[in-house]
């Protein structure tokens, strides 16, 4: 804040909050909207006098359209930078073309503080290519080196107008592929870059990550034309949950050291605002790996303030019948065609999933004696344990999805099921 006039910008990006049905939905799931984009804010001010002001998102805000002409956490953002409009948030810009800002309903729930906030979302590293190859077809392809939860960042010369597509993919043979992603289409997640000079331009998306290690570069001339932009350099922004490393392991044996690194940066790219089941398509909170890859997890990081944030959209998430859904926050609900209500499909209640609402506050205790996750959740956890029982068959709990890659064509997950010999 400076004495006199101050400005405040606010970017808005779909998020999880409106997915899109553009390009690429992960496997299972729909386009899901939980309306236009909102922002709510508040900024306290407090004076020397001792006197309090408050300034809140109201009709008094300007909006417009801006240089991201699309966003989406699954398909990629798309900008283009001749759209940009220069110093839009500071305060001697004119807004005079803007819009009112429309005053809305909430999305409802309750707002809660920082206590119940995951660690921020942070870049810790720089993965640059370690080759790169031109393709038959005249694209690029880039070798990061290794697979991470990535934002891709770009610099590219040429024309105004002229645009680059990244193509981000785990598998790197030929050109880019994304079948690990559950996408069979050679791509159906990029990013677009439009440049609004003849000059060195540098770019990276905001609202859009993606677990991979390759980045396929094609480019596009300007409307009318025939030169192509050129890359003149790229990288991968690694990204993750700000939680504190809590551990460290080396041995004398380079299999195992090999091992545990694998481990850890498959816990890093899924670490998130959630635990993500995976960074390169679905990025949901499915449960099950907070208390089965719980202690592997803790003996590397520092997680009490995210399984904090964790545990709370459990609670947010458990119905009024006790049951807690197998991912939270429950963005999208899973039903066989014949449940309706509370009631949910064989990938909306499972007990190997829902049961984190329990041992995840057991295993805080155990590792750091903390009960506050047991004490504040206790009610909620003693109604789904409730809920079990009412399921259970002589005391058993005999339904679920069982273990995700059981051998056999009546297992829960067939297609991704393979026999051994």
């Amino acid at each position: 804040m400076k004495r006199g006039k101050n400005a405040v910008g606010i970017e808005l990006g779909n998020g999880m909050y409106n997915v899109p049905a553009t390009r690429f939905k992960p496997p299972g799931y729909q386009r899901y909207s939980f309306g236009p984009l909102k922002a709510i804010a508040q900024i306290r001010l407090e004076y020397a006098d001792g006197s309090v002001e408050t300034l809140g998102t109201d009709e008094n805000w300007r909006v417009a359209t801006g240089p991201i002409v699309s966003s989406s956490i699954y398909s990629g953002e798309d900008f283009d930078a001749r759209r940009a409009q220069n110093g839009w948030n500071r305060i001697k810009f004119d807004d005079s073309k803007w819009s009112s800002a429309q005053i809305v309903n909430g999305p409802g729930g309750e707002l809660k503080g920082l206590s119940c906030a995951a660690p921020p979302i942070r870049r810790f590293e720089i993965h640059k290519p370690v080759s790169s190859r031109t393709l038959t077809n005249g694209d690029i392809l880039f070798d990061l080196g290794q697979n991470a939860a990535h934002i891709p960042k770009i610099s590219v010369t040429g024309p105004a107008g002229t645009k680059v597509r990244v193509i981000p993919s785990e598998l790197g043979d030929g050109l880019a592929s994304q079948g690990s992603m559950g996408e069979p289409r050679r791509s159906a997640i990029w990013c677009d870059y439009t440049k609004a000079t003849d000059g060195v331009e540098t770019w990276s998306p905001k609202f859009f990550y993606i677990g991979c290690r390759y980045l396929e570069v094609e480019r596009f001339p300007a409307k009318g034309e025939t030169q192509l932009p050129a890359v003149k350099s790229i990288e991968g922004i690694v990204v993750q949950s700000a939680s504190e490393p809590a551990g460290e392991f080396e041995c004398s044996n380079t299999l195992f050291n090999r091992i545990r690194a694998l481990v850890r940066w498959a816990q890093r790219s899924n670490m998130m605002s959630v635990m993500t089941d995976c960074p390169q398509r679905e990025k949901r909170g499915w449960l099950e790996e907070n208390h089965l890859n719980g202690p592997a997890l803790r003996y590397e990081f520092d997680l009490a303030q995210l399984f904090t944030k964790m545990l709370n959209d459990m609670a947010d998430s458990q119905l009024a019948n006790g049951l807690v859904p197998t991912t939270a926050p429950e963005y999208a609900v899973f039903r066989d065609k014949s449940q309706t209500g509370d009631e949910r499909g064989r990938f909306g209640d499972s007990p190997e999933w829902g049961s984190a609402f329990i041992l995840v506050p057991w295993q805080q205790y155990q590792f750091d004696g903390d009960l506050d996750l047991l004490r504040r959740h206790y009610d909620g956890m003693k109604r789904y344990v409730d809920y079990l029982a009412s399921r259970a068959t002589n005391h058993i709990v005999n339904y679920g999805l069982g273990d995700w890659y059981d051998v056999g064509p009546k297992s829960p997950a067939s297609r991704n099921s393979r026999r051994f010999r």
